[in-house]
């Protein structure tokens, strides 16, 4: 009997993608079809960010694209500085969660869960998440 698929966040132990592929028994892991160790040998983080969110590797003129919005998209709210404060004594990544729940608060596409939508809020994730764990 396949096991049951869950949507949503609450009680998801597995679900179906296309974005990833493991094989425990053989030691394998794709990125949409490529080889992990590849990708780690050859490609830089923003191209394998884009292959996870669009589905491809980029061009050049894709990457530069892509490397550009991240730039824009890498300042926090002041808001969640003074969070990030009120949390400083706390573990790294205790921190880290709650500075990316206080983006929740900024978000722009926060009800919408469309596709284009959740791509936007990932890039805006992807450039966000290293000012928050250096902030």
């Amino acid at each position: 009997m396949a096991p049951e698929i869950f949507k949503g966040l609450k009680d998801v132990y597995l679900d179906t993608t296309k974005s990833s592929f493991i094989d425990g028994q053989e030691g394998k892991l794709l990125y949409r079809g490529y080889n992990i160790h590849d990708l780690a040998e050859k490609s830089t983080f923003e191209e394998v960010v884009y292959l996870l969110f669009y589905g491809s590797l980029p061009t050049q003129q894709q990457l530069q694209d892509f490397d550009d919005t991240l730039r824009a998209n890498r300042r926090i709210p002041d808001e969640v500085i003074q969070v990030l404060d009120l949390v400083k004594a706390s573990h790294p990544m205790d921190a880290l969660r709650t500075g990316i729940s206080a983006l929740a608060a900024f978000d722009p596409d926060v009800n919408d869960n469309s596709e284009e939508a959740t791509i936007r809020k990932g890039i805006r994730l992807t450039a966000m998440g290293p000012t928050i764990v250096g902030a």
